[in-house]
């Protein structure tokens, strides 16, 4: 392909050029496997020498403030695994060793590491100890991704409930593999039953009545169900309202909201809401995600003004250095709750004509866009680096797209590249975006000459590759030409990428610039060409 391309750009050069002859002689690019994943520790690894894997230690951090039972790299450590017999210790450690293991596998990416290293463990002493069979089928569950080993992963669980009968954990893991198959099933229309699941669960719940996650689960696969189970669904969840019972973590809390609201009445709901508030017995974690969700429930049904209430009482029980996430996503929220009630005074009046609705207009689309800054502050400040970026470029869109402040979004955002720390997938996504709003305030052959040159300058090959493509096809189609110096500057510059593709579409777009330039622009490429072609 690449000596076809060439070949066109040199015959396309021929008719205005003195031939040239080029030898064929092409070099295959040499390749060189990438080893991502990194030699085992031993058992008495220590804090540092796991974040010398790539744990970042803000991450670590971070997790600790997102799940307060968890403590990364000390008590919970993938390189230090521990091996309770106790019932409940065990069961703990492996609810807290499993966010672990995911939050790594998902977010770090880091399952080509965790995955060799579970291998070599599973030759070793861990391979016979049931927690560490446990884990090591939830990692198989979940990488390579898309392609789980399900038969060796349902093997080692079932090992595990032979020789362990007083383990919970290993039965919800295996009723969470067929509640997957079940729910697929259902979504492509087959018949298909619940009662592998339900019995997996039973058993888990069985070994420990109070186990919130297998609950949980097993009224979802109850509200399934044509009609739904509604009265066993309260009889599971209502005493995980009691004020005693209630949850304190952040997202158990509201998965129980979720599921009481699915099997009572709205107002049932809210009363609860109300119940809890008098109370004067929630903690904070418990406050801030009952009034988050309020608000959702709120939103859901139309009723804004509630909303807007429910979520600002969520963020004055917020201790944002804590609790960063929970942050944002009331702010988040309090956004859509601004817009939604900006768009209802544009659809009133779409010219804004009445008296006082520009005004009003314009305080909703402030609040909106004052609460998608601070998400993107609060990212920027408080969560750790591979958790940064995305709030900064809803922000940005929002800003460009959502009111149509394109330089202003554009300004923000360059101070934000400059001053933040990200991770080079986030950073070029954000320069990406930044090019393409500069792009459109300054839609000339320079400003896309210039788009190109900042993916050069970040090494987004892919991008650039992908950019001249567009654009080549885009001027082939419609007839339009790059005419500048410069322009055939750039394209030449990139005949020695590293990217097949990128060399491939710059000679063609050089050929074609040459030809509209003319004189010894044409020999010029002619000659780098033939050079390239030779190498």
């Amino acid at each position: 392909m690449k000596r076809f391309c060439f070949a066109l750009a040199l015959l396309a050069l021929a008719t205005f050029a003195t031939p040239v002859v080029a030898q064929d002689d092409t070099k295959p690019a040499n390749t060189a496997g990438a080893d991502d994943g990194k030699d085992a520790k031993k058992d008495e690894a220590k804090e540092d020498e796991v974040e010398d894997l790539g744990i970042p230690a803000d991450f670590n951090a971070y997790l600790k403030k997102l799940y307060p039972g968890l403590d990364p790299g000390g008590e919970h450590d993938l390189f230090n695994l521990k091996n309770y017999t106790d019932k409940d210790k065990r069961h703990n450690y492996t609810v807290n060793m499993t966010q672990l293991l995911l939050a790594y596998m998902q977010t770090l990416d880091m399952g080509s590491t965790i995955s060799k290293l579970f291998d070599q463990y599973s030759r070793g002493k861990q391979g016979n100890q049931p927690t560490f069979k446990v884990l090591y089928a939830i990692a198989l569950l979940y990488y390579p991704p898309g392609q789980p080993n399900v038969i060796e992963a349902q093997k080692l669980l079932r090992e595990v409930t032979d020789k362990t009968p007083n383990y919970a954990y290993p039965w919800f893991v295996l009723a969470q593999f067929e509640y997957a198959r079940f729910a697929d099933g259902m979504r492509r229309g087959l018949e298909s039953s619940p009662r592998e699941t339900l019995q997996a669960l039973d058993k888990a719940l069985e070994i420990r009545p109070d186990f919130l996650r297998a609950m949980l689960l097993k009224g979802q696969i109850y509200m399934m169900a044509t009609p739904p189970r509604t009265t066993e669904v309260r009889k599971l969840v209502e005493p995980w309202v009691e004020l005693s019972k209630l949850p304190k973590e952040i997202e158990d809390m509201e998965d129980v909201l979720k599921l009481y609201i699915g099997c009572h009445k709205e107002q049932q709901f809210f009363d609860l809401v109300k119940f809890l508030t008098d109370s004067g017995k929630l903690v904070p974690e418990q406050r801030v995600s009952m009034e988050q969700f309020a608000g959702e429930v709120c939103i859901q049904t139309g009723k804004i003004d509630e909303a807007i209430d429910h979520l600002n009482t969520a963020i004055k029980n917020i201790d944002v250095k804590q609790n960063p996430a929970s942050a944002m996503k009331a702010h988040r929220a309090l956004a859509v709750c601004w817009s939604s009630k900006a768009a209802d005074v544009r659809t009133a009046d779409p010219e804004l004509q009445e008296p006082g609705n520009k005004e009003k207009f314009d305080k909703y689309v402030d609040a909106a866009t004052e609460n998608n800054l601070i998400c993107a502050n609060v990212e920027r400040d408080y969560l750790p680096l591979n958790l940064r970026g995305t709030s900064a470029q809803q922000y940005a869109q929002y800003l460009w797209r959502g009111v149509g402040k394109s330089e202003q979004a554009l300004t923000w955002l360059k101070k934000y590249l400059d001053e933040t720390d990200l991770t080079t997938a986030q950073r070029n996504t954000l320069e990406n975006l930044r090019d393409i709003i500069n792009l459109e305030l300054n839609p000339t052959e320079k400003g896309l000459i210039e788009r190109y040159q900042s993916q050069v300058d970040r090494d987004d090959v892919e991008g650039l590759a992908k950019s001249l493509g567009f654009i080549y096809e885009r001027n082939r189609m419609i007839g339009e030409h790059f005419k500048e110096p410069e322009s055939l500057e750039f394209f030449l510059s990139q005949l020695d990428s590293r990217s097949r593709l990128v060399v491939e579409f710059a000679a063609l777009l050089a050929a074609d610039t040459a030809l509209q330039i003319g004189g010894d622009a044409i020999q010029k490429t002619g000659k780098a060409l033939a050079d390239r072609l030779e190498k």
